[in-house]
């Protein structure tokens, strides 16, 4: 159940759009201060890391890295993780990361 919930595109999808709307409201001037919304953040990333792994763990790392999709995600899981240490310790602004993530809205193109 817990590896089929991260292999069901559907539902990555809806984090897609929802992890979209986060970042969005995050750059809002009257939201800009929101810690929950960081921490929602945070949580978004770690379902796309997570994503990555059982998709690596499922097919194995030739055949994850064969579909140009997979590769797309794991750069953007990749690039995502610094974000997470912006809490922790001193990293450079993330704003280009952000950015970044963002098109992972390309998934969509897929089901259009």
């Amino acid at each position: 159940m817990f590896r089929q919930f991260f292999l069901k595109e559907e539902n990555m999808l809806v984090a897609i759009i929802l992890n979209s709307m986060v970042i969005f409201a995050l750059y809002f001037p009257s939201l800009e201060n929101e810690k929950w919304l960081e921490g929602v953040d945070h949580f978004f990333i770690f379902i796309f890391l997570v994503e990555a792994l059982v998709k690596i763990h499922t097919y194995g790392w030739g055949k994850y890295w064969q579909s140009s999709w997979n590769r797309f995600d794991f750069i953007i899981v990749l690039g995502s993780l610094p974000t997470l240490l912006t809490g922790i310790l001193p990293v450079p602004d993330t704003s280009l990361l952000i950015v970044l993530r963002l098109f992972r809205l390309l998934r969509l193109v897929r089901f259009l």
